[in-house]
């Protein structure tokens, strides 16, 4: 293993993203926090820790919020963009623990210590690794479409299991804090593995949306449906929403804020039973497998939902395709949680807090 080498680097903390090493990506940069670390970064050598947050909606990050390991990147490009944000490409140099965020105004700036990689020796067992992860690729590539020859080609070529997760992770499209699961993994052939397992778990749920397709186009053809929900888990499956005709764009009705495990095939039974519930009728109980079912509903990991659609979406991606219709999930979640969807939903982020407090201290309503 490499000698370690400690650093002292300017931070910028991401949300809902992770920088691997050797691997490039372009992403814009908002906050003045962040803008003031790529100043400090410039006047330097444009060496920078890119480190993932925790919770997407941690506006002001401490060393708690951010987690434990990160990449040193290169930056490589400035664009100006409207307003205050740029856009940035950085070009990941290496894996890096952070050790102390020692200052978090004007900018962050933290020790940190480089992280090298283990070495593989190839064996039949790193063969049989490599071979299976170009399956599950391959399958993966089909079932997404558009996946480059030259990436497809990479994946058959490389010999070397932790870049060849690495790049994996990059190009997927797998949750963040699932890529940083990969990013912790130190093994080369641990994180190969878990890699697998993703893209196993990938594919299935793909294959799940394929069929869900074919049902939602379907029930969009039949004229007695005036509105049509499709699965949350259809949400991002572009490619197919761009397809529809507008008569059919205008029949759909997203629902944004699902918190149900992305790959549970037991939606009809849930749904049956939630409906049996809001109606006194009597039925068989359901009961969530779910992981984390235990602790209920969170915004936050509603949030962290592949099929999860914001603000954003909704005003950069959904209306300019021509979609106008769209649900907040609520049935018999409870008054604290529905005032948290409307202010996330319907009130500019300047206005919440004044709206919040107004009904915190309304002695006519009761939230809790």
């Amino acid at each position: 293993m490499p000698e370690t080498v400690t650093r002292n680097l300017p931070v910028l903390a991401l949300r809902g993203l992770t920088v691997f090493p050797h691997m490039s990506m372009s992403l814009d940069v908002e906050r003045e926090v962040s803008l003031r670390a790529l100043e400090k970064a410039m006047e330097g050598d444009q060496r920078i820790f890119l480190v993932t947050q925790r919770e997407i909606g941690t506006e002001a990050p401490e060393e708690r919020d951010l987690y434990e390991v990160g990449t040193v990147c290169a930056i490589r490009q400035i664009l100006k963009m409207s307003g205050s944000t740029v856009r940035i490409l950085v070009d990941g140099l290496c894996r890096a623990k952070l050790c102390r965020l020692w200052q978090t105004e004007p900018y962050l700036q933290a020790n940190v210590e480089e992280l090298g990689e283990a070495e593989v020796r190839q064996s039949p067992r790193v063969e049989a690794l490599l071979r299976r992860t170009a399956i599950l690729f391959g399958a993966y590539a089909e079932l997404v479409g558009g996946v480059s020859d030259a990436a497809r080609a990479m994946v058959l070529e490389s010999r070397d299991p932790g870049a060849l997760a690495d790049f994996i992770a990059h190009n997927c499209d797998f949750r963040y804090h699932e890529k940083q699961e990969v990013l912790e993994e130190r093994d080369p052939s641990q994180r190969l593995k878990h890699v697998n397992e993703l893209l196993a778990r990938e594919n299935e749920v793909l294959s799940l949306q394929k069929e869900m397709e074919g049902k939602v186009r379907q029930e969009l053809e039949r004229e007695e449906f005036s509105t049509v929900v499709p699965d949350f888990r259809l949400n991002k499956a572009w490619p197919s929403l761009r397809a529809l005709p507008q008569a059919a764009k205008d029949k759909v009705e997203f629902l944004c804020n699902e918190c149900c495990w992305f790959g549970c095939r037991d939606r009809k039974a849930c749904y049956e039973a939630v409906s049996r519930i809001a109606l006194g009728i009597p039925g068989p109980e359901h009961h969530c497998a779910a992981p984390h079912a235990a602790e209920g509903y969170r915004f936050s990991k509603a949030m962290e939902n592949p099929g999860f659609i914001s603000i954003d979406d909704i005003r950069n991606s959904y209306l300019p395709m021509g979609f106008s219709q769209f649900k907040i999930e609520g049935r018999g979640l409870g008054s604290a949680l529905i005032l948290e969807f409307l202010l996330y939903y319907l009130t500019r982020p300047e206005y919440q807090i004044h709206v919040r407090e107004a009904l915190y201290l309304d002695n006519m309503l009761d939230l809790f």
